[in-house]
C-alpha cells in the first residue's frame, strides 16, 4: 500500500516578442540570464530571434504536462528555410501541433520579417523509484537552424520538479505463532515512495478478530492486553529514508504462559511530511503449543542378556522437546512372551527443555526359558494421548551353566572299590564336562566313561571329556580302585573325582571316597630254618620296637627320681650345717681356705651317666617307620650296609638326647643348691 500526491496540470505559456519579455514578468523569482546585444555585421550572424531570453524556469509537479508557446522572427532581408526542433536533456516526452516529432524537427520557410509561433508540450514523468527528485531542474532547448549556413538560434529554459510525498508498507506478517511464555520479533518493512527524504512513524492498536479497535484504546508505541505485551522497536531504522529507500522496524510480542490464546493488532504507518496520510495493516499472533519428547536409553548395552528367573533394570532419559511444561507417561508396547517388562505408572512432569533421568525399566526372564532366545522390546513416551518417541531394542535369554551331582554309589567287587556317579545338566543350554580322577597313594585306579566320551587309550583311564549334553540330561559313569597294598602301616587312601564344565570352567565340583588299607610287616632279610634263640630275639626286638617309648620314659623317670632324692638329701644337710654355724654360742672360725675346700669337695662329686638300652638297627628302623606320620609309600629294599650305618647314627643321637635331658634336670637341682649357698656365703 502506498500514496503519492500530485495531479495532471496543463500550463499554457504565451511568450510574445515585446520590449519586455513575457517570461520575465511571469517568473519574478527566477534569475534570468541576460543576453548581450549582437554586433552589427558580425560574420555568420543569425537573423532569427526568439521572443524570450534564455534562463526561464518553470516549477512543475511530477506526473503533469506543460504547454509552452514561443515566437520566432526572421529579422533578415531575405526569406530563410529554417529547421525547428526541440530537445529535452532528461529525455522527457515532447509533442507539438506540427507534423513530425519535436526531437527530429520540421523545416519552415520564413519570409523576411515574418513571425511564427511554436507551440509544444513537455510531459513531466511521475515519481518512480524516487525519481525525478524534488527540486531538480531539467533543461529544454528550442532550436532554429537556418539553411543558409548562419549560426543556430536557441532558446533554453528549465523545468523544476515539485516535491511529492509517499510511503508504503512493503511487507508485514498477517499471521504468526508464538511459543507460550516466549517472545517473538516480527519485522515491518516500509519504503519512501516520494522524491525527497522522509521519516516514517509506526503505531499499534489492539483490535478484535474483525479488525475493529477495542474500546478505550488508542494508537501507541506500547500496549498491554490480556496478558500480552506488544511494542514497536528499531524505529530509528525507518527515520530519514532517502527517496525509494526502505527500512525495517520490529514489532515485539511477549506471550503469557498459556497453552492457547491470540492477540489482534492494527499497525499504522505515517510519513512525517504528510500527516494526513496513514497506512494500516492488521496482524494476528497466536500461541502455538508444541508437545514433543525424546526417549533414550542411558546404557544401550545394559540387559542385553538376562538369565532365567533374574530381573535386570535398564534406565531411560526423557527430554521435553516441547515449548511448555508437560506431563508424560512411559508405556511398554511390545515384549517377548517369555519376558515380563514393567515400568512405573508414575506421571513425569518435565519443564520445557528439561530432562527426567534414570526412569527404571524392569526386565524379568521367565524360569525355564531356553538359552539364546531373542525377542524385541519397545517402550514409548506419551503426553496428551500422543506418542512422541519410542525405544526399540533386543533382549536375549542368557545361557546358564550349571551341573548337579545327582547320585553316587560305592561298592566293592572283591578287593576293588567301584563308584558309580550320576550328574545332570541343570543349565538351560547344552554343555560338556571334563572328568578327572586322582588318588593320593600308589594303586590301580581309573574311570569307566560313557561310550561317546573322548579319552586316551591308556589301560586305566584317568581323564575323559563328554560333549554336547543337552539341558536336563543325566550322565552316568564309574570309577574304580584297588585296595592299596604293601604298606608297612595302616592308613586311608583318598580317591578324588573332579568334574568341570567345558563352557564355563569356573563351574566345577568334586567328590571323594576314602579307602582303608592294612599294613603288612615285612622282614628285610629272611633266613631259612631260624633257631629258637633267633625267634626269641626277634620277639624281644618286636617288643622293644612296640614299647620303646614307654621303656625310655620309665628309665628317664627313674634316673630323675634318684638324682632328685640325692639333691634333697644334700639340701637337708646344708640346712643343718647352716643352723649349727649360725648358733649364737658358737663362733665361726672358718677361714677362706676352708670355705673354698668345702665348695670344691661338693662340686667335684662324680656324675652318673644314663645309658639308653641298645636296640638292633633293623628292629629300630621297622619301629620308626611304623610310628612315622609321613605319607605311607610302598616298601623299597634298602642296602643293609647303609641301613646299619644309619641305625648307629640314630642310636647315638637318641642316647645323647636322653643324657641331655637327665643332665638338665640335675643341673636345675644343683643350681638351686648353689643359689642357697651363695646367699648364705654373702650373708657372712
Amino acid at each position: 500500500m502506498h500514496t503519492l500526491r500530485g495531479g495532471c496540470i496543463t500550463v499554457l505559456l504565451l511568450l510574445l516578442l515585446t520590449a519586455i519579455p513575457a517570461s520575465e514578468s511571469m517568473m519574478p523569482t527566477e534569475s534570468v540570464e541576460h543576453v548581450a546585444p549582437r554586433e552589427e555585421g558580425a560574420a555568420n550572424e543569425s537573423t532569427l530571434r526568439f521572443g524570450s531570453q534564455d534562463g526561464s524556469n518553470f516549477l512543475i509537479a511530477p506526473g503533469t504536462s506543460v504547454t509552452i508557446l514561443v515566437n520566432l522572427t526572421n529579422e533578415g532581408n531575405e526569406s530563410e528555410l529554417v529547421n525547428i526542433s526541440i530537445e529535452s536533456a532528461s529525455g522527457w516526452s515532447l509533442d507539438w501541433t506540427r507534423n513530425g516529432t519535436p526531437e527530429i524537427g520540421i523545416d519552415e520557410n520564413m519570409e523576411a520579417g515574418e513571425l511564427i509561433w511554436i507551440e509544444f508540450r513537455v510531459h513531466v514523468p511521475e515519481v518512480v523509484n524516487g525519481m525525478p527528485l524534488a527540486g531538480s531542474r531539467h533543461n529544454i532547448s528550442v532550436m532554429a537552424l537556418p539553411s543558409s549556413g548562419e549560426s543556430m538560434e536557441k532558446w533554453n529554459f528549465t523545468i523544476e520538479v515539485e516535491p511529492v510525498s509517499g510511503i508504503e508498507i512493503v511487507s508485514i506478517d498477517a499471521d504468526a505463532t508464538i511459543d507460550p511464555g516466549h517472545k517473538l520479533r516480527l519485522p515491518v518493512e516500509v519504503r519512501n515512495l516520494g522524491n525527497r527524504p522522509v521519516s516514517i512513524h509506526l503505531d499499534i492498536q489492539a483490535t478484535d478478530a474483525q479488525g475493529t479497535p477495542l474500546t478505550d484504546t488508542l494508537p501507541t508505541h506500547f500496549l498491554y492486553s490480556g496478558g500480552w505485551a506488544v511494542g514497536v522497536f528499531d524505529e530509528y531504522k525507518i527515520a530519514n529514508l532517502a527517496p525509494n529507500e526502505s527500512g525495517v522496524a520490529i514489532l515485539e510480542y511477549a506471550a503469557p504462559f498459556d497453552a492457547e490464546g491470540e492477540i489482534h493488532i492494527r499497525v499504522l504507518a505515517q510519513g512525517l511530511d504528510d500527516p494526513f496520510t496513514i497506512l494500516e495493516e492488521n496482524q494476528t499472533v497466536q500461541i502455538l503449543r508444541i508437545r514433543d519428547a525424546s526417549l533414550t536409553e542411558e546404557d544401550s548395552s545394559a540387559c542385553e542378556r538376562v538369565e532365567p528367573g533374574q530381573t535386570c533394570v535398564t534406565r531411560m532419559d526423557l527430554e521435553n522437546l516441547g515449548n511448555l511444561e508437560d506431563s508424560f507417561t512411559i508405556h511398554v508396547t511390545e515384549s517377548p512372551s517369555w519376558a515380563s517388562v514393567t515400568t512405573s505408572s508414575e506421571v513425569y512432569t518435565v519443564s520445557e527443555s528439561d530432562t527426567q533421568t534414570a526412569i527404571p525399566i524392569m526386565i524379568t526372564i521367565d524360569d525355564g526359558s531356553d538359552a539364546l532366545e531373542t525377542g524385541s522390546l519397545e517402550i514409548e513416551v506419551r503426553s496428551g494421548g500422543v506418542t512422541h518417541d519410542a525405544v526399540t531394542r533386543d533382549i536375549q535369554v542368557a545361557p546358564v551353566i550349571d551341573w548337579a551331582l545327582i547320585a553316587t554309589q560305592d561298592g566293592r567287587d572283591g578287593d576293588n572299590v567301584i563308584i558309580s556317579i550320576t550328574i545332570r545338566n541343570e543349565g538351560n543350554d547344552f554343555d560338556g564336562v571334563m572328568v578327572a580322577l586322582d588318588m593320593d597313594v600308589d594303586a590301580v585306579f581309573g574311570l569307566i566313561p560313557p561310550e561317546d566320551a573322548l579319552h586316551s587309550e591308556a589301560e586305566h583311564i584317568r581323564y575323559f571329556e563328554c560333549r554336547d549334553i543337552d539341558e536336563g540330561m543325566n550322565m552316568t559313569f564309574q570309577a574304580y580302585s584297588s585296595v592299596p597294598e604293601g604298606f608297612t602301616g595302616n592308613g586311608t587312601a583318598t580317591l578324588e573325582l573332579t568334574v568341570q564344565s567345558i563352557r564355563d570352567p569356573q563351574q566345577n565340583f568334586s567328590t571323594s571316597t576314602n579307602i582303608d588299607y592294612t599294613a603288612v610287616i615285612q622282614n628285610p632279610i629272611e633266613k631259612d630254618g631260624a633257631s629258637a634263640i633267633a625267634v626269641a630275639f626277634e620277639k624281644s626286638l618286636i617288643f622293644l620296637l612296640e614299647w620303646n617309648g614307654l621303656v625310655m620314659t620309665v628309665v628317664v623317670v627313674a634316673i630323675g627320681s634318684i638324682l632328685l632324692n640325692q639333691a634333697l638329701v644334700r639340701r637337708q644337710k646344708d640346712l643343718e650345717r647352716m643352723k649349727r654355724e649360725n648358733a649364737p654360742e658358737t663362733e665361726s672360725v672358718e677361714t677362706v681356705s676352708d670355705w673354698t675346700k668345702r665348695f670344691s669337695e661338693r662340686s667335684t662329686g662324680a656324675q652318673e651317666n644314663v645309658i639308653s638300652p641298645a636296640v638292633e638297627s633293623d628292629a629300630f628302623v621297622e619301629s620308626f617307620r611304623s610310628k612315622s606320620k609321613r605319607p605311607v609309600e610302598s616298601p623299597k629294599m634298602v642296602d643293609q650296609g647303609k641301613l646299619s650305618q644309619a641305625s648307629d647314627i640314630l642310636d647315638r643321637h637318641e642316647e645323647e638326647e636322653n643324657i641331655a635331658v637327665a643332665d638338665n634336670l640335675v643341673l636345675e637341682l644343683l643350681d638351686e643348691d648353689e643359689s642357697t649357698d651363695t646367699v648364705f656365703d654373702l650373708d657372712l
